[in-house]
């Protein structure tokens, strides 16, 4: 029989709710060299509840979930909400405001199928053992003794409730340093993990972290320097590596719920879809998204489909995370700015864009919860506005700023339909 192995990157503790929480980790088999993954090896996630509120539990559910090749061999599991591999498999609801422990582990086995079958679930449980059997080395601690197949969270309060008060973590540009400052871009991530892992006696922890773009740079140097600029996806998978794998953002990531939304940096320095009309900008998109997708969007809410915006709620306050970047259109001509559009293009068609779900959210919720905060998360500055960006400034100058000001209509909108 096959042994279990500790994942190779991961776990990071995602989305979750008063009744759920999405886990995810990325094999890493022995077998595989970077981007080239052994096509006769399939890959399998294993994860179980070890500790509720720091009681040990001996009698949850083992679950097999399944880690993609497609998806560079990341995956997730709902734990309260999915049974896995085996859809026999009990589901078990987590409960409001409880702290969990996950055990997460790996398993290879031999992969007699074509790369472009799609192999059923069912055929693959047929060729696992019963996940029962991994129990007990799951539960062992000195089995697989590592930090990196342990993660940690708390579910959120109540959702038919409103929290008084909870706080949260907000930040973004995890710029890698260049030489021998690489060692100061993990730094800031142990001061952080602390305050979930040590709160004070005045301040509970933090609900959640809110990772609001540049998770990576793409482009460490600069977009007009060939050197230090990811173009290929193997550049792009040592950025997630790299960032996701340094020993303080890792421990942070499977101690507390996560969220992000990506800017420029996870592409292109101040990118914006109109750089579309070059064929090579259109790839190194394609690229970066792959990577994205796999490596941040899969363990978010996924409130719309494969859209990377997204909403969440917490406490009773509801969250609306926007993507301000891969649907920013910049218009050519530059003295014209109200052709400009940073949630996207009106729809021609019967879908929605963003711009529209989002007033129609604003709309919905003051209707549901009346006056109670709600929070738009955008990874371009709204407020202030840049000095170079003032109402006196040029149009040129608002445009170049790379935020808001330079795309009054759509900052229009939502202002009138908050005011």
């Amino acid at each position: 029989m096959s042994s279990l192995r500790i994942p190779g990157l991961g776990p990071i503790v995602g989305h979750t709710a008063d009744n759920c929480c999405r886990i995810w980790i990325r094999a890493g088999d022995p077998d595989d060299e970077k981007i080239e993954l052994s096509s006769t090896r399939r890959t399998i996630g294993l994860i179980t509840i070890i500790a509720v509120n720091e009681k040990p539990v001996l009698d949850f559910p083992v679950y097999y979930f399944r880690l993609h090749r497609e998806y560079d061999r990341t995956g997730t599991f709902l734990l309260g909400k999915e049974s896995g591999i085996d859809a026999g498999a009990k589901i078990i609801p987590l409960l409001p405001d409880t702290k969990y422990t996950v055990r997460v582990a790996t398993l290879t086995i031999d992969d007699p199928f074509p790369d472009d079958d799609m192999i059923s679930n069912e055929i693959l449980l047929s060729r696992l053992p019963n996940a029962d059997v991994w129990r007990e080395s799951l539960q062992d601690r000195q089995q697989l003794e590592s930090e990196h197949t342990i993660a940690e969270f708390q579910t959120f309060p109540d959702s038919e409730e409103i929290s008084d008060k909870y706080s949260f973590i907000l930040g973004s540009c995890r710029f890698p340093g260049i030489l021998w400052k690489t060692k100061h871009a993990d730094r800031i991530f142990g001061p952080i993990a602390s305050q979930i892992s040590e709160p004070s006696k005045k301040e509970p922890a933090p609900k959640f972290v809110l990772m609001v773009g540049d998770q990576i740079y793409a482009d460490k140097l600069s977009r007009f320097l060939p050197v230090g600029r990811a173009d290929t996806f193997d550049e792009f998978q040592e950025r997630y590596h790299s960032a996701f794998g340094s020993r303080n953002m890792r421990n942070l990531l499977r101690s507390v719920p996560n969220y992000m939304i990506l800017d420029d940096h996870e592409i292109e320095d101040n990118w914006t879809q109109d750089r579309f009309a070059d064929g090579s900008k259109r790839q190194l998109f394609v690229l970066a998204m792959n990577a994205y997708m796999s490596y941040q969007w899969c363990h978010g809410p996924r409130t719309f489909g494969t859209r990377i915006y997204y909403t969440f709620e917490c406490g009773g306050y509801p969250y609306f995370v926007l993507d301000t970047r891969t649907q920013r259109y910049m218009n050519d001509e530059e003295s014209d700015l109200d052709d400009n559009h940073m949630l996207g293009r009106p729809s021609l068609g019967d879908e929605p864009n963003q711009l529209s779900r989002l007033l129609e959210w604003l709309v919905s919720q003051q209707q549901q919860r009346g006056n109670i905060p709600k929070f738009i998360v955008t990874s371009s500055v709204f407020a202030p506005n840049p000095i170079d960006a003032r109402e006196s400034s040029s149009k040129l100058s608002k445009e170049k700023s790379d935020s808001w000001p330079g795309y009054p209509a759509t900052k229009r909108l939502l202002l009138d339909c908050i005011v």
